[in-house]
């Protein structure tokens, strides 16, 4: 999933994983865009004639697990990082001096730590923008969701 993400930056075609156009990862940044709260669209809905991206839901069990064993934002971080691994076997890369892909999506890295070091006491099983969170909560079956505050602060 990955080496086709970064395809479009190695080719030297674009700049960024937001610019990579016609990449899962763009795909899955423009849905969690589309699922703040000013715009509570639903994701994976926009096209029907599209197959619904797999989500990522590394906070379940095995057992349960109907998607990608890890986080997105765990996706996010690692891809960055390796988009900006210079290759001598390929033409492009993410420059040093563009910014990290959390600071592109408005994340602050003081709340990015915040959430990865104490994940289990700010959130329960996801987290993200608050609509996308309700929004799994709903589907999977809960009545509630929590970290509210943690996710504003995340997600602003």
């Amino acid at each position: 999933m990955m080496y086709v993400d970064l395809n479009p930056i190695r080719a030297g075609i674009a700049d960024s994983i937001v610019n990579s156009d016609f990449t899962s990862i763009q795909a899955r940044i423009k849905e969690q865009q589309s699922a703040q709260p000013d715009n509570p669209t639903s994701p994976h809905k926009t096209t029907p004639l599209l197959k619904p991206l797999l989500d990522f839901d590394g906070a379940t069990h095995t057992a349960t697990q109907s998607g990608i064993p890890f986080h997105f934002a765990d996706y996010l971080e690692l891809i960055d990082w390796t988009g900006r691994a210079v290759r001598t076997d390929k033409r492009g890369a993410i420059a040093e001096t563009a910014p990290k892909l959390l600071q592109q999506l408005g994340i602050s890295s003081d709340a990015w730590m915040r959430s990865a070091t104490k994940f289990s006491k700010q959130y329960a099983r996801a987290c993200g923008s608050w609509a996308a969170m309700c929004e799994f909560k709903t589907r999977q079956g809960g009545k509630w969701c929590r970290g509210k505050q943690y996710s504003s602060k995340l997600y602003q």
